[in-house]
């Protein structure tokens, strides 16, 4: 070995060991621990047979997709929004603006999500009042996180409202990338707004566009400290409610492991959502392909 490949693997073994004990081997335990039966004590693969049956992990799996949506909506606004904001960047409302919208992101979601839980109170709350100026005061009595169908969709608004100044920023950030002279070329050639956005935007941000989807579907699988403070009372009590119509996959693996003391099905589990992050990343990079215009 080379003196200078010496070197090299000197600055990578810092690395290798952190990866090692705070991954590799965490990583390795999980898949030991979920092939280990509590009631039993055996090997194999109880756990995960277990989970085909299990209807509280079939509705939290559900309720992870359903929030995976809610992530395509974020991107459709935020692509929107940084489009808008580039067209009109001159402007000195757009760099207060892109501050702005940033400050949802850097708060703590557990704050996010208590602020939001005052904000949709019934008769109190600034949702509330809102609706009674509007002149509808029967959305003003409805207490959004004690109804099923109102709480998801509310958890998916304010969950679009901490992400979207994130998003934002990395699609304007891309988009100040393009060449100016594609555009001005097409408006030569007499198109429009809408033209450009297909034929040019969208393109060039195809790189952008799968980091977003991919770290978007990843961000979905933490979505519990967000639940766990909007639909829980107390320490947490009753999260993933009402009848656990909100009971994210994360949030059903926390619960499992130390509400019910399962850590093996909880390992099972945290691997299947382990195989499903690695397995569902890799489809946008399959279907988006990457364009560069010469």
């Amino acid at each position: 070995m080379k003196k200078r490949e010496r070197k090299l693997w000197l600055f990578l073994v810092p690395f290798s060991i952190v990866f090692f004990i705070f991954l590799a081997l965490p990583l390795l335990m999980g898949i030991i621990q979920s092939l280990l039966s509590l009631d039993h004590g055996n090997v194999g693969l109880n756990n995960y047979i277990k989970m085909l049956k299990d209807a509280f992990f079939q509705k939290s799996l559900l309720n992870s997709c359903i929030y995976f949506l809610g992530n395509v909506v974020l991107i459709v606004i935020s692509l929107i929004i940084s489009i808008l904001m580039r067209e009109i960047e001159s402007s000195r409302l757009v760099k207060i603006y892109e501050s702005l919208i940033i400050f949802p992101y850097i708060l703590p979601l557990v704050v996010t999500g208590i602020v939001f839980k005052y904000i949709f109170q019934p008769q109190i709350g600034l949702f509330s009042k809102l609706m009674k100026t509007l002149g509808l005061r029967q959305l003003a009595n409805i207490a959004i996180f004690s109804h099923p169908a109102t709480a998801r969709i509310a958890i998916i608004a304010i969950w679009v409202f901490v992400y979207l100044g994130y998003m934002v920023t990395i699609y304007l950030s891309s988009l100040r990338r393009i060449p100016q002279s594609y555009y001005e070329s097409a408006e030569i050639d007499g198109a429009n707004m809408l033209q450009r956005t297909l034929h040019i935007t969208l393109p060039l941000l195809s790189n952008t566009l799968i980091y977003t989807m991919v770290t978007g579907f990843i961000l979905t699988f933490q979505i519990m400290p967000l639940i766990w403070v909007t639909t829980g009372s107390g320490f947490g009590l009753s999260a993933g409610g009402p009848n656990n119509s909100t009971m994210s996959l994360d949030l059903y693996i926390y619960l499992t492991a130390f509400r019910e003391n399962d850590i093996n099905y909880a390992s099972a589990m945290g691997v299947v959502m382990l195989l499903l992050t690695y397995v569902i990343s890799l489809i946008p990079m399959k279907l988006v392909k990457e364009v560069q215009y010469d």
